[in-house]
């Protein structure tokens, strides 16, 4: 068979087939209702709080990290002799 036959199957095939029946009235009228009572945390800042607090606590780890290189850098002698504390004490 031939793509051309191939069509004209399926599009008879969905002139027989009737729409899946889509009814949005309940949320329509869910949104007439609230209207503007919806809380300051909708959907749209939701994702935003989520970014947020993702992203502090990437900086919280990321500068734990960071203080502990800088202060190795900060003092280059402690640096150096704090492998030898424990066998001079």
């Amino acid at each position: 068979m031939n793509e051309i036959h191939w069509l004209k199957r399926y599009g008879s095939a969905a002139e027989i087939e009737s729409p899946i029946p889509v009814d949005v009235r309940a949320r329509v009228l869910r949104t007439i209702r609230v209207g503007r009572q919806e809380s300051y945390w909708g959907e749209a800042v939701r994702p935003l709080a989520a970014v947020l607090a993702a992203s502090c606590t990437a900086v919280v780890a990321s500068s734990y990290y960071a203080m502990e290189a800088w202060s190795q850098l900060q003092s280059p002698l402690v640096t150096f002799v704090s492998p030898f504390v424990v066998t001079l004490q």
